[in-house]
């Protein structure tokens, strides 16, 4: 089936998998979009899907077939549990779709490299949905990191908590299956694809991750240390029982700067001060512009910066913090997971 053209002139037409809060978030994030159009969604439920078609306004498919042998459809955004996304993803690419998927985009290196190497038979692009990155302080710390303004990086830090876990966690995210090492899978891997935007491949790392309050069969915290190829240490920590925090956070041998509340803020401090300061930074909202993002690469041909070799990273990192908490922070060399080894 051939590939999906679109001419610059016509908006780009979307479909959307996974009717959830999620994707309601991504569908307004496409009402939002001047060159890109939500035509159809599905979900398992029928009258989910109708209910869903007629608040956003657009057509429910019939079934996921119907919707994948619409000529009129340019791209697929994926929006379901984990643990489904590599079948989806290889559909879509074989059916000569884009692919917008969520992170992770998969749970194990053997389907990431399945969903890239069904993309590139298609020739269709393939995009993992790591929105954080694109937030403003977040954007801003990169460039500091990666322009030298902070002498040679050292040390990075990520802390992603938030207390979605401290009641009854049910349905799919309560399923230690499709949430390996507890809020990682949901959160940490955010910080994880952070982490490597700046420092690059890791090396190896050490996980541990338990149920410290215990009320639901997923893990309640992890924390990880991580080595990367280009020299510095990382410390990542996760949780879904503590107030929300979500901190970002690079040091160099000139400076340090971090970014605060979800990427909203940034703070940098130079190396014999005592107290940092805030810069301003022009706060806007991250999966509309990763959203936009996509939809640019594919009218552009051009390489997205979350493509599937940056999601398949995320996945192998994923991967080896579940096999070293499951052997109690057992140092876990990336290239044995990377390799399948």
């Amino acid at each position: 089936m051939g590939v999906a053209r679109v001419p610059r002139s016509d908006p780009m037409h979307l479909a959307l998998i996974g009717l959830g809060n999620w994707g309601r978030r991504i569908a307004g994030c496409v009402a939002s979009t001047a060159d890109a159009e939500l035509v159809t969604c599905f979900g398992r439920d029928p009258d989910r899907r109708r209910a869903f078609a007629e608040q956003i306004g657009t057509r429910p498919a019939a079934s996921f077939e119907a919707l994948l042998d619409d000529k009129g459809i340019d791209a697929v955004m994926i929006a379901t549990p984990h643990s489904t996304h590599a079948d989806l993803v290889c559909a879509a690419a074989a059916a000569g779709k884009h692919v917008f998927v969520e992170k992770p985009m998969t749970l194990s290196v053997t389907d990431a490299q399945r969903c890239i190497d069904a993309a590139a038979r298609a020739g269709v692009l393939l995009y993992v949905n790591h929105f954080r990155r694109r937030a403003a302080a977040t954007v801003a710390l990169r460039s500091m990191a990666g322009d030298g303004e902070l002498g040679m990086v050292q040390q990075l830090e990520a802390v992603f908590t938030r207390p979605v876990g401290i009641g009854d966690t049910t349905g799919w995210r309560g399923d230690p299956a499709e949430t390996p090492a507890g809020g990682m899978t949901a959160l940490g891997v955010h910080m994880v694809d952070n982490l490597q935007a700046v420092a690059g491949p890791v090396q190896r790392l050490s996980a541990m991750s338990k149920p410290v309050l215990g009320r639901n069969a997923i893990d309640d915290v992890t924390g990880v240390l991580l080595e990367y190829r280009s020299g510095p240490l990382a410390y990542l920590g996760t949780s879904l029982t503590v107030p929300k925090r979500v901190t970002f956070g690079v040091s160099g041998t000139d400076a340090a700067a971090w970014s605060a509340d979800d990427g909203t803020r940034l703070l940098r401090q130079e190396r014999d001060a005592e107290v940092p300061e805030e810069l301003k930074v022009q706060v806007l909202d991250p999966v509309l512009a990763s959203v936009n993002a996509f939809v640019d690469n594919v009218r552009t041909h051009t390489a997205p910066d979350t493509g599937g070799k940056e999601g398949l990273e995320v996945v192998a990192v994923l991967e080896a913090i579940t096999h070293s908490a499951a052997e109690g922070g057992a140092v876990v060399e990336l290239d044995d997971v990377r390799a399948g080894r």
